[in-house]
C-alpha cells in the first residue's frame, strides 16, 4: 500500500513545484546549500519536499494536511493558526527534528 507521502510527493513530481536543487538556490541564493532553519515564512509543502522526513512532525500537530494541495499555499505560520497550535512550539520542534537528521547523516 502507498503511503500518504508517496502519494503527495508523486502528485507533486512532475507538477508545477521546482526541484529540490532549485528550492535549495531559491530560498537560500546558493545551489546545494541546506537552510540552516525552517522558518514561518517557508510554505508547508517546501518543507515536505525539502525535508521529507519531517512529515512526522506535522502530523504530530494534527496537519496531515501536508498531503493536499492547499499545503502549497500555506505557510507554516498559517498552517499553525489554522490548527490552533503554538507557532513557536511547531518551529522549535521542526528544528530540533532537522537538526537530529542532520547529525544522523
Amino acid at each position: 500500500m502507498i503511503s500518504q507521502t508517496e502519494l503527495f510527493l508523486q502528485h507533486t513530481h512532475n507538477s508545477v513545484l521546482p526541484s529540490p536543487s532549485a528550492e535549495f538556490s531559491r530560498l537560500t541564493g546558493r545551489i546545494g546549500r541546506h537552510l540552516e532553519t525552517i522558518t514561518k515564512n517557508m510554505t508547508i509543502s517546501q518543507v515536505v519536499r525539502l525535508y521529507p522526513g519531517l512529515t512526522h512532525v506535522l502530523e504530530e500537530y494534527g496537519m496531515g494536511c501536508s498531503y493536499c494541495m492547499a499545503s502549497l499555499d500555506e505557510t507554516i505560520e498559517g498552517g499553525a493558526r489554522m490548527h490552533g497550535v503554538s507557532l513557536e512550539r511547531l518551529l522549535s520542534d521542526l528544528n530540533q527534528a532537522l537538526a537530529h537528521d542532520r547529525k544522523g547523516s
